[in-house]
């Protein structure tokens, strides 16, 4: 628990988990409300919605592989502020379709943009982890897979109510601004700042201290006699 709350008051590993949650609450939101607007709105065939729904998982599978290439040489930074960008602007993009294949092109984007997050934030919140919580990758990862399925389960719960309060047309373009905005804090896993651990701080500790100990067999007993070599130490 001491190691989870640790892992809570990382402003990093918030900000990563809400990468997460906000690249699939849009997702959850359409999942709860887009069928029944497709259908009844659109006026669309059920076989019309398989067909939309297919189409986009291919090019988020695409997307997971091109960002999985790429990533590394140009900055997973990078593809988390354009991963979120898309998904917000194609958000925004489904109200003012006309006919359900117009819906292949926010619902596309949405899918690339989220594809591309979920690569990237999985092995940026394992770095980390690396680099500021003595790799404690078990626990990252888990906070991670419930930021995941919160979103979907919150978008999915709330969509319905969120209609009705503030109409189909709003609902989306709010949640699509939310997801812009969000976007804008990717910049600080430009440079994340690595944090001391006590491990390291031992590490660190024996690099500049070099400790030498000699057992001294006198007597039927046993002395140990250590000494300490100064290494880049100014005394």
């Amino acid at each position: 628990m001491a190691h989870l709350g640790q892992l809570l008051k990382d402003p990093y590993i918030i900000i990563g988990l809400g990468f997460s949650f906000m690249s699939n609450l849009g997702l959850g939101i359409f999942l709860g409300t887009g069928p029944n607007w497709m259908l009844f709105t659109l006026h669309a065939a059920q076989w019309n919605l398989g067909v939309v729904l297919a189409i986009a998982i291919i090019f988020h599978l695409l997307a997971q592989y091109i960002t999985g290439v790429f990533s590394v040489r140009l900055g997973r930074w990078l593809f988390c502020l354009f991963g979120l960008l898309i998904s917000g602007i194609g958000l925004i993009a489904y109200p003012f379709c006309q006919n359900i294949w117009h819906v292949l092109g926010p619902e596309i984007t949405v899918r690339i943009g989220q594809g591309t997050v979920l690569s990237v934030i999985s092995p940026l919140l394992g770095y980390i982890a690396d680099i500021r919580h003595d790799s404690r990758y078990g626990t990252v990862y888990g906070l991670y897979t419930a930021s995941y399925n919160l979103a979907l389960s919150v978008g999915s719960m709330c969509g319905g109510s969120l209609v009705k309060i503030t109409t189909f047309t709003w609902m989306y373009i709010g949640t699509g601004s939310l997801t812009i905005a969000f976007s804008l804090l990717s910049v600080v896993f430009r440079n994340p700042r690595p944090k001391q651990s006590l491990s390291q701080q031992e590490h660190r500790q024996q690099g500049m201290y070099g400790t030498e100990q000699t057992i001294i067999h006198t007597n039927g007993s046993y002395e140990v006699n250590s000494n300490i070599k100064y290494g880049n130490l100014a005394v």
